[in-house]
């Protein structure tokens, strides 16, 4: 009785050739526990080990870090295991694979391999070491790669950094934005150029660092302007363009920390706040009670997330208002207490 199971088991699913009369195709769906029509109801849908599109990207340089912005993926069979391993692959060209199939809610949040890193996180890489000056410790720890990932691409030289090669034109995009800025601020220093585009400033030293020195302002001594400025208007103008940023901030799809860096980078005046916001009274105070903690703004990150998990009609706990706030394991005691306000609210209307 035995060997006659495991030869219609043999029979239907190994020996493929064979055939089987449909007397052992009912016995085995009703050993299921199945009906016919039930198989028929999943005939024309296909395995999805991973599940349905789109999904995560989880390059930690990207904007866009966990969110959903992978149309598809590929699946390939392990040799070893036989288990399914899917390629993920964003236009950020970020790519990674992990063995499925999926089977908790945070198995699309981990990373089994990292096949390509891309030029989002090598200028990302870039940006942090040369422009920050980071250690290699905690530009590993910002990109959640280990330091021997970081100290290897910091060690190759541009052009070997990776299979990716920019194209001309994009070059040649980064360079007019460059020369542009050079045009709009003439008195202004190489470093407080790169402070007012850091990110600009890093890609093209890690490009084309030649042309980058070439064509950045000279040093010049002993300068002296006589050009009197009205602070008073300048202050009352300076404060209606950063009202205007600042709602444009606030309703931004996904949350930005209202700061003086990120208010006078969009205004396109950051040295003006920073060397003469003294004069500016105005716009000084305005500036005290908008800008945020970093505190603050996790609190403002947690009520966000709060209403984009209603709005997609999941429940309201605390790993996933974490999760989707981008918050880290260690939080203040304050963003902790609004997150179980939260979950008590969500949960007395439930």
């Amino acid at each position: 009785m035995i060997w006659r199971e495991i030869n219609v088991y043999h029979t239907l699913f190994i020996k493929l050739n064979s055939k089987a009369t449909p007397i052992r195709h009912l016995l085995f769906i009703s050993f299921l526990g199945e009906k016919v029509d039930s198989f028929y109801q999943f005939a024309s849908e296909s395995y999805q080990p991973f599940g349905k599109g789109p999904y995560l990207c989880l390059n930690a340089a990207a904007e866009h870090y966990f969110n959903p912005v992978i149309p598809t993926v590929k699946v390939t069979i392990c040799t070893d295991t036989r288990r399914p391993v899917g390629t993920f692959t964003c236009s950020c060209g970020f790519s990674y694979s992990r063995r499925g199939p999926d089977q908790t809610e945070e198995d699309p949040y981990r990373i089994g391999r990292i096949k390509q890193f891309g030029p989002v996180w090598q200028d990302k890489l870039s940006y942090l070491l040369h422009v920050e000056k980071l250690s290699y410790y905690a530009a590993a720890k910002h990109l959640k790669v280990d330091i021997g990932t970081v100290k290897k691409y910091a060690g190759l030289k541009a052009k070997t950094l990776s299979n990716y090669s920019e194209p001309t034109d994009l070059l040649e995009r980064k360079q007019d934005q460059w020369l542009q800025l050079c045009k709009d601020s003439p008195n202004l220093t190489t470093s407080k150029l790169r402070k007012q585009e850091p990110a600009l400033y890093a890609w093209l030293y890690r490009h084309d660092k030649q042309w980058l020195h070439k064509y950045s302002p000279k040093t010049r001594r002993n300068q002296t302007t006589n050009t009197r400025v009205d602070w008073r208007e300048r202050d009352r103008e300076l404060l209606r363009d950063i009202e205007v940023i600042v709602r444009k901030l606030l309703g931004a799809s996904k949350p930005i920390r209202l700061t003086i860096g990120r208010i006078g980078k969009e205004v396109r005046l950051l040295p003006l706040l920073e060397q003469h916001l003294d004069k500016l009274s105005l716009t000084r105070r305005y500036l005290q009670d908008v800008t945020e903690t970093t505190e603050q703004f996790q609190i403002r990150r947690v009520k966000w997330a709060v209403k984009e998990l209603l709005h997609q009609h999941q429940e309201v706990v605390d790993w996933r208002i974490r999760r989707l706030a981008g918050l880290k394991d260690t939080i203040s005691d304050s963003v902790s207490k609004e997150i179980i306000k939260q979950v008590k609210q969500y949960r007395s209307k439930v």
